[in-house]
């Protein structure tokens, strides 16, 4: 959980977290680049495990890149060990 504080007085407020498993899209329009624009519209602390890099633009995909398995893994284990209160799970192109 991410917190935020105020600096008068103690009030600490949790800030709710996502987590979005998904390709990119360098246009923006979809996969990891628009659930991050999401999640912050959601006043949500965004976080991202990158399963795909693609190579496209708004005629079209040119090439992709699949991370490997245990390079998904490592990112997805990396995020949970210090973010145990992960509100909101998204996963997509897997």
């Amino acid at each position: 959980m991410v917190y935020r504080s105020k600096k008068e007085g103690i009030t600490i407020q949790p800030i709710p977290t996502a987590l979005t498993i998904s390709g990119t899209d360098p246009t923006g329009g979809a996969g990891i680049q628009a659930d991050l624009k999401i999640f912050q519209e959601l006043k949500n602390y965004g976080m991202s495990v990158i399963t795909s890099v693609v190579a496209q633009n708004t005629t079209g995909v040119r090439d992709v890149h699949h991370m490997p398995v245990s390079m998904i893994e490592v990112q997805l284990d990396s995020i949970i060990e210090v973010n145990e209160g992960i509100t909101i799970w998204k996963k997509l192109f897997l």
